[in-house]
């Protein structure tokens, strides 16, 4: 039964598997700080719940090192989190060196795309799979969203906003 429900939609892109990746680490470290709260949270207030209305708990004496240790472990995993999302940022959102630059400009209701060699095209653009594109772009405000198909649902713009993602360098 659970083999006809996909728990991935097909991967679109060579850095799906890494985003998948990252996104299940920090899920199963959510999980796993959630339940040892929520385990610590039962186990001391029935060890140190209150016996007779007249007992009063002494005053705590841990050492340095327990602060020390529940403010470095959470740091130490949220910079791995991190550096691993900046490789995956980078990895994604940077063309390759053979990508071959296509001039695109989003108007109030429609694209227009040029092509290295001169060619334009209005609303479609046309590639020789496969394929590696960097769009270039000229400030205009985009009315609508556009992507291309295979480009793993990349979008060329979205609507409200004043430039394409990337520029030309």
């Amino acid at each position: 039964m659970w083999k006809e429900i996909p728990l991935h939609p097909v991967r679109a892109s060579p850095f799906a598997g890494e985003v998948d990746a990252l996104y299940f680490f920090a899920l199963a470290i959510a999980a796993f700080f959630s339940l040892l709260v929520a385990a610590l949270i039962v186990y001391l207030g029935v060890r140190y719940r209150r016996r007779a209305p007249h007992d009063i708990g002494q005053p705590e004496k841990a050492g340095i090192w327990l602060e020390v240790a529940w403010s470095v472990i959470p740091l130490g995993i949220l910079l791995v989190m991190f550096a691993w999302g900046a490789k995956v940022f980078v990895t994604a959102f940077r063309p390759p060196a053979d990508a071959t630059e296509y001039w695109v400009t989003g108007k109030q209701w429609m694209w227009k795309f040029q092509h290295p060699e001169g060619n334009r095209e209005i609303n479609q653009l046309h590639l020789v799979a496969p394929h590696a594109v960097e769009n270039g772009g000229q400030r205009r405000r985009v009315g609508t969203v556009a992507g291309v198909a295979g480009l793993g649902g990349e979008q060329l713009g979205a609507r409200g906003d004043d430039a394409l993602p990337r520029q030309p360098a």
